[in-house]
């Protein structure tokens, strides 16, 4: 894994330095995680992302491309920034800046963007929204409706993880059923093409077993 673009910065820093901070990125990228530099700034991102942007652009998003991010990019992408003395201090800060917040998020007992995985599920989306999912940073990952009746919700409950709930809107929003999910890349922009086909598969399947257990009308038994 290469470090900077060091046609332009090597003259910025001495050998042990540039030394230092090819080992810094190498160290990083196997723990998952990119930098992006500009003139003493840096920011920290988790390669999850990456993966995410090549699969909703189609295209390799590599070293060339990451490190042409600007700070809005960045910030837009939930990168957490870095500054320091040397090239080196910075991109030390944002990877630490980075953790800390991960583990902050991790232990954070509210978060607005999750629900508690053990919480009573409730629709979080109004059945007459026209949105796929949540317009803010709230935990409602992607929400549709089945048959006209039932109300499909996937709520973020970790970094990766959340629930995929079934209500039947028909009875008072009662829940049909629910089951963990996982959500590829974290869902960081959205939901992944294969994670809407699974989820969709497991609405089908949760409503399919609550109509196989509903005994038929008396009219419907006698042949009537």
């Amino acid at each position: 894994m290469s470090t900077a673009n060091e046609d332009e910065r090597s003259s910025t820093v001495n050998d042990d330095e540039m030394e230092a901070l090819r080992q810094l990125y190498a160290e990083a990228w196997d723990e998952g995680i990119f930098v992006v530099e500009w003139p003493g700034l840096a920011a920290a991102g988790r390669v999850s992302i990456l993966r995410q942007l090549e699969q909703q652009t189609g295209r390799k998003i590599d070293y060339t491309v990451y490190q042409t991010f600007g700070p809005g990019d960045c910030l837009a992408l939930g990168m957490l920034p870095g500054s320091g003395a040397s090239r080196l201090d910075a991109c030390r800060q944002a990877i630490a800046a980075l953790k800390q917040d991960e583990q902050e998020r991790a232990a954070a007992p509210d978060r607005p963007d999750q629900v508690p995985a053990d919480a009573p599920a409730r629709p979080l989306a109004h059945w007459d929204a026209q949105e796929a999912r949540s317009p803010s940073a709230g935990p409602l990952v992607w929400w549709s409706r089945l048959d006209a009746r039932y109300q499909v919700e996937v709520q973020r409950t970790g970094d990766s993880t959340a629930r995929l709930a079934v209500f039947d809107h028909l009875d008072r929003d009662r829940l049909v059923g629910q089951q963990v999910v996982s959500l590829r890349a974290g869902a960081v922009f959205g939901p992944d093409v294969e994670d809407l086909a699974d989820w969709q598969d497991a609405a089908a399947a949760l409503v399919d077993g609550r109509t196989a257990e509903t005994p038929p009308a008396a009219d419907e038994e006698d042949g009537s």
